[in-house]
């Protein structure tokens, strides 16, 4: 009977040895975005390079935004070690774990690859307690925002391919009209629409740049020079954060882009995608 149990138990560990997800340092590099924040208003990234891993939190709290950045070398590993090994920072291809160091508790932590699906990476650590929290393991789903994997990045589009007056598609209260016209430093958004039977309208510039990331600080010295990029990034100076949107696909003359919307009244957080038609250039 026990070496029955010692059997069945050795099984459910080589099975357990043969579930792990290995992948490459090529496939994790690039820019991450958490879609099941630990908060709603929560927006969380991940930002991978061949020695390194950029960690970003940005929450609101009492009408005030806040933003904390980590940033730590790391290595990929086929199993938990011991001791951090700094010697292998970007020497190993492909592993198990994301295995990186603490400074300031002065222990070795890891992420562990449960998938990688296309753009869907899944990863899950232990959490130790803290007020309001059990410790046990969380798991984190991130979905691809820019790959470094490449030089032929997607829906790259120029300051060339984006100026010009544009028209959103959508009516977002049946009655609205939209237009976004782009300028080599700015855009502007013009709004007109009804309620009871009276016209409101509201206009706005905002200036900005290409990147092809969501950079963590907004770089005012960027504008009107950085040619093509993903992403159009602006400066919300209300708020006092930075803001983008990411440019899903421009064919013909049709632009489609996507923003995350925080949690509203009436509204949960979430991705926002609008399409706009291009009306003059």
């Amino acid at each position: 009977m026990k070496k029955s149990i010692m059997i069945m138990v050795l099984m459910a560990f080589a099975n357990i040895a043969i579930a792990k997800v290995n992948i490459s340092i090529q496939q994790l590099m690039g820019t991450w975005k958490v879609i099941n924040p630990t908060y709603n208003d929560m927006i969380e990234t991940f930002d991978f390079t061949k020695t390194s891993m950029s960690y970003t939190r940005q929450y609101s709290y009492n009408s005030k935004t806040e933003t904390y950045t980590n940033k730590s070398q790391y290595y990929l590993s086929t199993g938990i070690p011991v001791k951090y090994n700094s010697t292998l920072v970007g020497k190993v291809k492909t592993g198990t774990h994301i295995i990186y160091y603490a400074q300031k508790r002065k222990l070795i932590k890891h992420y562990e690859i449960v998938s990688l699906k296309d753009n869907t990476l899944t990863i899950s650590y232990y959490a130790p307690r803290a007020i309001g929290r059990n410790a046990g393991i969380v798991t984190l789903t991130l979905k691809r925002v820019v790959s470094c994997n490449t030089g032929k990045t997607k829906n790259l589009v120029t300051l060339q391919q984006l100026q010009g007056k544009w028209q959103r598609t959508e009516d977002i209260y049946k009655v609205d009209t939209q237009t976004w016209t782009f300028k080599k430093t700015s855009f502007i958004v013009e709004n007109k629409y009804v309620y009871k039977d009276k016209v409101d309208t509201s206009k706005y510039e905002i200036f900005y740049y290409l990147s092809k990331g969501v950079p963590n600080v907004y770089d005012g010295s960027k504008v009107g020079k950085i040619g093509s990029g993903t992403h159009i990034i602006y400066y919300a100076k209300p708020r006092k954060k930075i803001l983008s949107y990411k440019i899903v696909s421009l064919k013909d003359d049709t632009l489609t882009i996507s923003y995350y919307a925080p949690r509203a009244i009436g509204r949960n957080a979430g991705i926002v995608t609008m399409t706009l038609k291009r009306v003059s250039r």
